[in-house]
């Protein structure tokens, strides 16, 4: 059951980033290009930065 949680968590997440991204386009501005231009994940979500050396 958690897991069904977890899934339904992050695409809730996938889902609210890509609208805020998708207003940013239609207003004007230029799309998201940092994790801390969308909303913050779940919490059960763990996020890796692969940018970091």
């Amino acid at each position: 059951m958690q897991t069904l949680k977890q899934f339904q968590s992050f695409f809730e997440w996938v889902s609210a980033s890509i609208s805020t991204n998708s207003q940013k386009v239609e207003n004007g501005e230029s799309e998201a290009s940092q994790l801390s231009d969308l909303p913050p994940p779940p919490p059960e979500i763990n996020l890796v930065d692969l940018t970091k050396k």
